[in-house]
């Protein structure tokens, strides 16, 4: 099997990435960054006469857009294990048996944390049991 198929290549949503920080001096914004951007200084005087260590430190997070992204990211890595575990009956010979489904539950459950190749492993090594 090609195990490069069932890579997620979504990158995992990390909180940072939705977050803007700004710095305030007197009540002005005087710097912002997005996600994990560049500082974006927004007064000149920043670095001269402000610095930004001095300043009020704010963070706020687009909670929606990131539990979207992680919303996203579930579900392509489930899409993902679908697809894995369908092949995998294919490979095994065992489309429509009646205790494919058992066979994955045990060989995910003894595999899973390895990745799928120790999935796929453990269920060559269960195969026999179900076979007629």
């Amino acid at each position: 099997m090609d195990f490069d198929l069932y890579k997620n290549t979504l990158e995992y949503p990390s909180q940072s990435q939705f977050a803007t920080t700004y710095w305030y001096r007197a009540g002005a914004v005087v710097a912002k960054r997005v996600g994990n951007g560049e500082i974006e200084i927004l007064d000149a005087r920043v670095g001269d006469d402000i610095e930004l260590g001095a300043c009020t430190k704010e963070t706020a997070v687009d909670k929606d857009a990131f539990r979207d992204a992680r919303a996203a990211y579930s579900a392509e890595s489930g899409r993902l294990t679908e697809l894995f575990k369908r092949d995998l009956f294919v490979e095994l010979g065992i489309v429509g048996h009646p205790k494919a489904e058992k066979l994955y539950s045990i060989a995910w459950d003894m595999g899973h944390s390895s990745g799928f190749s120790d999935i796929e492993t453990v269920a060559w090594d269960l195969l026999p049991l179900i076979q007629d």
